[in-house]
């Protein structure tokens, strides 16, 4: 039907737009990641119902299409949260201590992300 083809074209469209944006935050990102070993991920697009990120241990990490929605400053959060996991997989101690050090005031950032109510 022309309503799903045109969703498909805009889904299509902020995909584009979220790879590029993505993109940029990533390259902005990891000279802070690398400082701490963290190696460059194979980036992915997806969408996704209950979280704005995942993280394989191979090196991928999946973003979720509506976060291009959000501001530089979430979008980044987002990124390093799931870069730290590339170096401790768990939400343990040692993880929330390198997300500290990568990205200091992620508290408040989760607190916005939370706020836009975009998932």
């Amino acid at each position: 039907t022309e309503f799903t083809r045109k969703e498909k074209l805009l889904t299509e469209w902020y995909r584009a737009r979220a790879k590029e944006i993505f993109a940029a935050r990533l390259d902005a990102l990891l000279p802070i990641a690398a400082r701490e070993g963290i190696p460059r991920p194979l980036l992915k697009v997806r969408v996704m119902k209950r979280r704005w990120g995942s993280c394989h241990a191979k090196g991928t990490v999946i973003l979720n299409l509506k976060l291009v929605l959000a501001p530089p400053d979430c979008i980044d959060l987002v990124i390093m949260h799931e870069l730290a996991h590339l170096k401790q997989p768990n939400h343990s101690k040692a993880y929330y201590a390198l997300l500290g050090k990568l990205l200091p005031d992620w508290r408040e950032r989760s607190r916005k992300l939370d706020e836009l109510h975009l998932l």
